[in-house]
């Protein structure tokens, strides 16, 4: 394959970097996927066909958007967040 000439010194333009965000605490058997303006709970579950094949099933639990997580920072600082947010799952879990 050859290059073309126009292709000499072309520079790459880099693209925006997304922001890091830290995901949430979770309890075990569920995890945070993010979602538009705040994250979406989701379970795992491992469902055995009859043939013994294994298969892993994440089903939506409930939706945490960014400012009612935000108010519930305000409210509890350091392992009280966490517990406030194992209550949450628990509350929205059924």
């Amino acid at each position: 394959m050859t290059k073309r000439a126009s292709d000499a010194g072309v520079k790459r333009i880099r693209k925006p970097s997304q922001k890091q965000t830290k995901k949430l605490p979770c309890s075990p058997g569920f995890f945070w996927r993010r979602h538009g303006a705040g994250w979406d709970l989701r379970r795992n579950i491992y469902v055995t066909s009859h043939d013994g094949v294994k298969k892993r099933k994440q089903p939506y639990v409930a939706h945490l958007g960014r400012e009612e997580f935000a108010e519930m920072k305000k409210r509890h600082k350091g392992a009280a967040l966490e517990r406030a947010i194992a209550e949450w799952i628990e509350e929205h879990d059924r």
